[in-house]
């Protein structure tokens, strides 16, 4: 059996990591609070106080300060407070 990969494939992953870079550093530049769920299912909510090459620092609601890499991440967006 041969397996065959796409270049296709590769161009999707590119530009979702430029989205999130893009969101990243929106966030970041703005001091906005975050909303961020991982590829492990996790999730945390707070403001980004440092970015790196490969990872940023998020000072989370609940955990404190917390290093997160950029490829463990599927999902970045502004905190919304829920609704009552």
């Amino acid at each position: 059996m041969t397996t065959r990969v796409y270049k296709r494939t590769f161009v999707v992953v590119d530009m979702i990591m430029k989205e999130i870079n893009e969101m990243v550093n929106f966030l970041f530049e703005n001091k906005l609070t975050c909303h961020i769920d991982t590829k492990d299912k996790e999730f945390y909510n707070g403001l980004i106080i440092e970015l790196h090459e490969t990872f940023l620092v998020l000072n989370d609601r609940v955990l404190g300060t917390t290093p997160l890499s950029f490829s463990a991440i599927e999902t970045i967006e502004k905190f919304r407070e829920k609704e009552k």
